[in-house]
This record gives C-alpha cells, structure tokens and sequence, in this order.
C-alpha cells in the first residue's frame, strides 16, 4: 500500500475541519455542521476516506463553491462500490475508471449548478417565461361578461 496514494492522505483529511476562511464557506457545507446532521456527517467522512482526494481540492471545493458536484462523486462513488464495481480515480482523467468482473467503463460525474454570476434572488430564463406565460394566459382569457 502507498502511504502517499490519494486514498491513504485521504484518510487523515477531515472533511468537515474548515479549510477556507469562514466567509467563503457554503452556506450548504454550513448547513451540514448543525448537530442534527452528525450522522451524515460520518457517512460523508467515510466515504470521502474511501474515494480519496485525487485532484487534492477536494475538500476545498466540498466547503466552498463545489458542494453538490462533490456530494454527487461520493454518492456515485458508494453506488458504484455497492454495485460491486471498483471505481478508480486517475488523475487528470475522467472522474472514475470503473473495472468490474463484468465490464470497464469510465464515467465523468457533472451536476447542473446556477451559474456563479447569477445574484441572489435572480430569475433564470425558465421562470422569468413562466411568469410571462401566466401573464399572458391571463391576459387572453374569455371575457365572462355577455
């Protein structure tokens, strides 16, 4: 075993000891260090021991900016181990290099964020048409008078 793979370093990083300063923790990494969620916490750590820190920004990232995309590569990561296949991480590569008894395959882990310039409270195009939409639906309506 090498003491210096990225599972090994990643068995001694603590996913939840803050490494940015507090004004650029995510307000959805803040959310998981409420007392209620302790159990998740320890699930989170054990799965972050077992997928390691191949990019080394992992945690970073995981406290910051990059909090669902991180959460979605320790949850594909677990699937995957639970479906009896052995994700591996290459550096540089594609997010996990799956090898199994019945197949390889390689997979990219990518969620679907709001953009970062987009300001609090901002409408996306979706509902600004939405609202439009419902204007304009109101707007056409029947008259009910005779």
């Amino acid at each position: 075993m090498n003491p210096t793979s990225p599972r090994n370093k990643a068995r001694h990083t603590q996913l939840f000891t803050a490494v940015v300063p507090d004004a650029k923790l995510g307000s959805n990494f803040r959310n998981t260090l409420h007392p209620g969620y302790a159990d998740a916490r320890t699930l989170l750590q054990e799965a972050f021991d077992t997928l390691g820190d191949q990019d080394g920004n992992f945690v970073e990232q995981f406290q910051t900016t990059g909090f669902d995309a991180r959460i979605w590569e320790l949850y594909l990561s677990q699937c995957l181990q639970e479906l009896g296949h052995r994700p591996v991480r290459r550096h540089g590569g594609v997010d996990f290099d799956v090898r199994s008894i019945w197949e390889s395959f390689t997979i990219e882990a990518v969620t679907a964020n709001r953009s970062s310039k987009s300001r609090p409270g901002a409408k996306t195009a979706i509902e600004r048409k939405r609202k439009h939409d419902v204007s304009l639906s109101a707007s056409e309506a029947p008259s009910t008078q005779n």
